[in-house]
């Protein structure tokens, strides 16, 4: 099924309940460690009771996407906390003394946080399906970190190249990963768009970077693209996702999107599930503009703002009201 949910999905409330009591030293790393690859098997599960085109590995073990390259950026600290966006939780600055790679850590990364080995041991339950791995895109880890844009830009690029190679020594191979850019920005703050608009160029540039990779891309945004939604659709990547609740449908001229469009339809900031009356809507508003075959479903922000048990009632009831509706083909 053409369902991608990019981003942090929710710990469940047993993974929740034993990070506590290892920070409170009742259990130690190596326990922790089975919880966490227990959450990340119930996620692959349920991804597979759905028959979902795209496995998200949860990222169970960072409360943010920045943290995980303290693993490979020597002279690194993430510890002041940063109100994420306009929500009540928080992600922790990134903060470099001096930019140098510890290059033998990528692979920590690709065997402990994205799990790789698991899928390569079953790389036969991957066929015309894919690994989707998320990224902070270029002015996220700018917003979260001290980092300059040519750093970053520089960091994503080696990211994509080592998971390349370590590809090579593994059953998987490029045509088995997908890699969404996350972007949070809120072109309703002057100040996001600016830095958006003044910088745009250092995005460009990546994403030409990244595409000589030969690495399926999406690009992910939340935010009300009015302002810029010819600036986004121009971007070389696969498919880019639309927030269907924070964009007027009518505004946005979709004859200019000849990519697939990622439909923000899960909202992450209600706990109410979609009905099936709401979808219809929203597919009706495009439908004399788009081709609903270059659709991909999707959330609208970050799951990971609600509950477990929530979230994964909201996937199912898409997938139910999709499967209903025939919409859903296989790419």
């Amino acid at each position: 099924m053409n369902v991608l949910i990019p981003s942090l999905y929710p710990r469940s409330e047993e993974l929740i309940k034993k990070t506590r009591d290892f920070d409170r030293n009742r259990i130690d790393e190596q326990e922790l460690e089975k919880y966490f690859y227990k959450d990340f098997i119930d996620f692959i599960n349920l991804q597979n009771e759905l028959s979902l085109k795209y496995y998200n590995p949860g990222l169970f073990k960072f409360k943010d996407l920045l943290r995980p390259f303290t693993l490979v950026l020597k002279n690194s600290i993430a510890n002041t906390l940063i109100r994420f966006e306009e929500t009540n939780t928080f992600w922790r600055k990134l903060e470099i003394s001096d930019f140098d790679l510890n290059y033998n850590n990528f692979e920590i990364i690709f065997k402990d946080y994205l799990y790789l080995d698991y899928f390569s041991k079953t790389n036969e339950n991957l066929i015309n399906k894919k690994i989707l791995i998320t990224l902070p895109s270029v002015f996220t880890f700018y917003k979260y970190s001290n980092l300059t844009f040519e750093q970053i830009n520089f960091l994503l690029l080696e990211f994509c190249k080592n998971l390349n190679s370590y590809l090579v020594n593994t059953k998987l191979s490029k045509e088995n990963i997908s890699i969404v850019l996350v972007e949070y920005l809120d072109f309703s703050y002057s100040k996001d768009f600016e830095l958006f608009k003044q910088n745009f160029e250092y995005l460009k540039k990546l994403l030409n970077e990244l595409n000589k990779e030969d690495l399926e891309l999406f690009y992910f945004i939340y935010s009300n693209l009015n302002k810029v939604y010819l600036d986004i659709f121009s971007l070389e990547v696969k498919g880019i996702s639309i927030n269907f609740y924070r964009n007027n449908l009518r505004d946005i001229d979709f004859s200019k999107l000849s990519k697939y469009l990622l439909a923000g339809v899960i909202s992450t900031e209600s706990s109410l599930l979609e009905n099936q009356e709401k979808i219809n809507n929203f597919l009706n508003n495009i439908s004399n503009y788009f081709d609903l075959n270059k659709m991909i479903f999707t959330i609208d922000f970050i799951p990971y703002l609600l509950p477990r048990s929530i979230m994964d009632l909201k996937l199912k009831n898409l997938v139910n009201i999709l499967n209903k509706q025939e919409l859903i083909k296989t790419n």
